[in-house]
């Protein structure tokens, strides 16, 4: 693996000291929320490799399933950061923003509703961290045609799937942990992991500005787009179930870089 506990660890310890920075010096509270929010995933990665690869384990288990939940509400905090006030000077000097109230509930009903639906593809995963397939398949198979059961209490989702998979388990992945948890397939009424790119990125090409743009546009870059590059030769597997937690970890970093950019100008001109 190319990455470990005490990685995990240093991050964890990088984003809880810029949160808490950012509140000893009184910043307003987005920028010692997202810091914070995205140390709590290196977090769980830190105690996931506390017990790795022990998919019988309900500690495991239920880290996992907390780690997939995190992952849902990363767009909302990220797009919570970038539109609420204040805004940085830099603004000032760049399209302007679209900075309505009313444009940036749109933003939050947007993510709200992302991760409402990412949760819900997890009902699987849910059930299987309770134990609870056999006892909801007997109560609810009168009521239920067969393949609303399967969808709702098994895996029903495949390649090219992110972290999906038969059990619910944090694994030793070739180059980072590797997330599996049971998920529901993909379909009309149920999204991909798709539906996170799109909350993540769509509100700063639609509402940002340009600074918005570019601050993304470095997210991408040393985020995804990064994890993609590291893993490439791993196929097509390790991808799947490794590329969201090498981001995670990144994601620390980037709560250092992104909070300053922000946060610098503001404090320069005493906002």
């Amino acid at each position: 693996m190319c990455f470990s506990l005490e990685q995990s660890a240093a991050f964890t310890g990088v984003g809880f000291l810029t949160a808490a920075l950012m509140h000893l010096f009184k910043r307003p509270p987005k920028y010692v929320v997202l810091p914070a929010f995205l140390a709590l995933m290196e977090a769980l990665q830190t105690a996931q490799y506390l017990v790795i690869d022990d998919c019988s384990s309900k500690v495991n288990q239920l880290l996992t399933f907390l780690g997939m939940v995190h992952i849902a509400f990363q767009p909302l905090a990220v797009n919570f950061f970038l539109f609420t006030r204040p805004h940085p000077v830099v603004l000032g000097k760049l399209t302007p923003p679209l900075t309505y109230p009313a444009i940036t509930k749109v933003i939050m009903r947007l993510c709200q509703a992302a991760a409402v639906l990412l949760l819900v593809k997890l009902a699987p995963a849910f059930v299987a961290l309770l134990d609870a397939q056999q006892l909801l398949a007997d109560a609810l198979a009168p009521h239920l045609p067969a393949r609303v059961l399967s969808a709702l209490l098994t895996n029903t989702c495949a390649d090219p799937e992110m972290m999906c998979g038969a059990k619910l388990c944090s694994l030793a992945g070739k180059y980072h942990i590797a997330w599996i948890a049971p998920q529901m397939g993909t379909g009309y009424y149920v999204p991909s992991i798709f539906v996170h790119f799109f909350a993540m990125f769509g509100p700063s090409v639609l509402f940002g500005s340009t600074y918005h743009r570019l601050i993304m546009l470095l997210v991408f870059v040393s985020g995804p787009l990064m994890s993609e590059w590291l893993v490439w030769r791993g196929g097509q597997a390790v991808r799947r179930l490794e590329v969201a937690g090498i981001w995670c970890l990144f994601s620390s970093a980037q709560a250092l870089s992104i909070p300053g950019a922000h946060a610098v100008p503001v404090m320069a001109n005493g906002r």
